[in-house]
């Protein structure tokens, strides 16, 4: 029990001098340690509070530098290491809205014929001449060559190129002619008194004869024309009358309607007898053809439509019948006929363009 105590005493006696001892003898830097600035490597920074780094501590600064983006020979990365996770976060581009991944386009040559697997040309692609630049010496004595600009098309002839101009009706006498848009712009065009036959007519110089004899009586002496009654703020009245040549009276020519109504009525003409007036009258809304008996008076109405148009009358060679423009049916403007009392209308022109304004050749 003694000797126990005694071996116990020394051995605490024995690391009591140790510890003393090494107190006493000058500590060698370990490695990592902090190293005061200014000082060379290996001498100690003074210490600071226990537990503290002094102030002029650089995180990392004791380490050497290593080339950015490289790692050390000795590098082993941990089985957790991710790249890039180790660096701090730096600013990149916002991306698009449109996440979706997308593969990089195919550069497709034209060849003539499509690769089996390769995208087809949606439109061919077109040779391209490149010119070559002449030298400078060339260029000053090189003729110098027009350029032909390309210039708008010319519009297709009013006639047949060649077709003789009409200056006398009577090679067209029993003939209608009209308007029409069948060549994409206004023409005349004549056709026989059934619609057959229709064609191209350079009757331009006659035209405006044709049209003054709509007008004319037979015998010359009357003259049909509109003449407004009332004033522009009490909504005129376009009212159809004659002019005497002889005498200059004039005088109402039609009833076109109850008395004092605003209406509209035009395109007067005459029969070949002189019996008859045909005109054109909005007195319904719409445009209707009206027809007048100097004999007896009276007016009759010849087309009833609900809103479709009816104008621009001319009677037969013979009176007995009126051809007139209308879009009733089609919606497009087509040239019809009809009885002296409005009887029997149909479509002579039956085609998918718009005739309009005929003139019976009397």
């Amino acid at each position: 029990m003694n000797m126990r105590l005694i071996v116990v005493s020394v051995m605490l006696t024995l690391a009591l001098l140790l510890a003393g001892c090494n107190a006493d003898a000058p500590a060698s830097a370990p490695t990592g340690a902090p190293v005061a600035a200014g000082n060379s490597e290996g001498t100690p920074a003074a210490p600071g509070a226990r537990g503290t780094l002094p102030a002029n501590f650089t995180p990392g600064g004791q380490r050497p530098p290593q080339a950015q983006g490289t790692r050390p020979a000795n590098f082993t990365p941990p089985a957790n290491f991710t790249p890039g996770g180790q660096r701090p976060p730096q600013a990149t581009a916002t991306p698009s809205s449109d996440t979706t991944t997308k593969a990089a386009p195919t550069a497709v040559i034209a060849t003539g014929s499509e690769a089996s697997g390769a995208a087809p040309t949606a439109v061919a692609i077109p040779d391209v001449a490149i010119p070559t630049i002449m030298p400078a010496a060339a260029l000053a004595s090189a003729p110098l060559t027009p350029i032909n600009l390309p210039t708008a098309p010319t519009p297709a002839p009013l006639v047949s190129p060649g077709a003789p101009a009409l200056t006398d009706a009577g090679s067209l006498r029993g003939k209608i002619i009209f308007f029409s848009d069948r060549a994409g712009y206004p023409q005349l065009y004549v056709m026989d008194a059934d619609g057959g036959n229709q064609r191209l007519c350079n009757c331009s110089p006659i035209l405006q004869t044709l049209v003054n004899n709509e007008s004319v009586s037979p015998d010359g002496r009357l003259f049909l024309f509109v003449k407004v009654i009332g004033s522009s703020s009490l909504k005129p009245d376009y009212q159809i009358w004659t002019h005497d040549n002889e005498t200059g009276y004039e005088a109402a020519a039609a009833g076109d309607g109850p008395s004092g109504f605003p209406g509209v009525d035009y395109a007067p003409v005459w029969s070949p007898d002189g019996r008859y007036i045909a005109w054109v009258t909005e007195l319904h809304g719409n445009d209707e053809i009206y027809l007048r008996d100097r004999a007896t008076g009276r007016s009759t109405r010849l087309t009833k439509t609900t809103w479709e148009w009816n104008k621009h009358p001319s009677f037969s060679p013979d009176g007995s019948q009126v051809v007139f423009w209308s879009n009733r049916e089609s919606g497009r403007k087509q040239i019809w006929l009809m009885g002296l009392d409005g009887s029997s209308p149909r479509n002579i022109s039956q085609n998918a363009y718009n005739d309009y304004d005929p003139i019976w050749v009397k």
